[in-house]
């Protein structure tokens, strides 16, 4: 009978994974979420926004989104202005509360690891603009917001 000479060796394979996180935002008002004030009841009352923009979130960790303006103050072409960004104010859609923008972060939603199928992870913003019945000087005014997305 002939003898097999068969050698054996081991090769070591690892996988590392790191902490992988996305964040998706994509505005459905075709470029800008935009409010204009023509009248006194929108001044006295504000206006809202519904479904302005979507997010979806994958990450393989528990997650947090945070929100903040860019400045404190909203900017004209000319640069500064009066109208403080705590005018404008955001949610989830369905909840019921409003979160007001400052230049600080603040967790508006959290969620859990998965891609943006996973039922939490895509959801839509709603804007509300409440002046606080004051009359501000006329003007095109804009904000940047910062959303970001981080491990809770």
């Amino acid at each position: 009978m002939a003898q097999s000479n068969n050698t054996t060796a081991i090769d070591q394979v690892r996988i590392v994974i790191h902490e992988v996180m996305g964040l998706d935002l994509k505005n459905n008002l075709g470029g800008e979420a935009r409010f204009e004030f023509t009248d006194r009841q929108q001044v006295e009352q504000g206006m809202e926004l519904i479904g302005a923009s979507s997010i979806g979130i994958r990450s393989n960790k528990d997650w947090n989104l945070s929100v903040r303006a860019e400045s404190d103050y909203f900017l004209t072409e000319e640069g500064g202005s009066e109208l403080p960004v705590e005018v404008l104010q955001v949610r989830v859609n369905g909840n019921q509360n409003y979160l007001p923008i400052s230049g600080s972060s603040q967790v508006l939603n959290s969620g859990r690891r998965g891609d943006n199928s996973r039922p939490g992870n895509q959801f839509d913003i709603d804007y509300r603009a409440d002046l606080m019945e004051r009359y501000y000087a006329p003007g095109n005014f804009r904000v940047s917001l910062v959303y970001t997305v981080s491990q809770q």
